[in-house]
């Protein structure tokens, strides 16, 4: 597993990620959030598993004192602070010629995920370019259509 970049250990942001790359360049990313308390090293194992099927993941880790500290304010300024930083892992994979993007969150993973992306996900284009066509629909076989 090569490891390219490493933000130290939780500090004021409350989070700190690592990036795994995939063999190729352009291979589809992974934003993977690790559930509350449990480390990126602790799942390396699913990481490596989506890196085997040829996924770029660049994996969260948060503090615990998100919860524990007592501070209502570290929850808003951890969300702020991983959209922030997110975006900026999109605009650089976009720039290194990757154009999909894939979304995991556990736990309080997928909170945060939800709170850093969801207004864009009625607008997929905020984060990774226009939406895909839906595929054509075509009524099954022997029905009638209505008209």
């Amino acid at each position: 597993m090569t490891v390219i970049r490493r933000v130290p250990v939780p500090g004021a942001a409350g989070f700190r990620s690592e990036e795994f790359r995939a063999a190729s360049t352009a291979s589809p990313a992974i934003i993977f959030i690790c559930p509350y308390s449990t480390s990126i090293s602790a799942l390396r194992w699913a990481i490596g598993r989506l890196r085997r099927e040829g996924y770029h993941v660049v994996a969260y880790e948060t503090t615990t004192a998100v919860f524990m500290a007592g501070d209502p304010a570290i929850l808003p300024d951890l969300i702020s602070a991983m959209r922030k930083d997110i975006k900026s892992q999109i605009s650089r994979l976009r720039s290194e010629g990757v154009t999909e993007f894939g979304f995991f969150g556990s736990s309080l993973g997928s909170f945060i995920l939800y709170n850093c992306i969801g207004d864009a996900l009625a607008a997929p284009d905020r984060l990774t370019g226009p939406p895909a066509p839906p595929p054509a629909f075509a009524p099954a076989a022997g029905r009638a259509s209505r008209t």
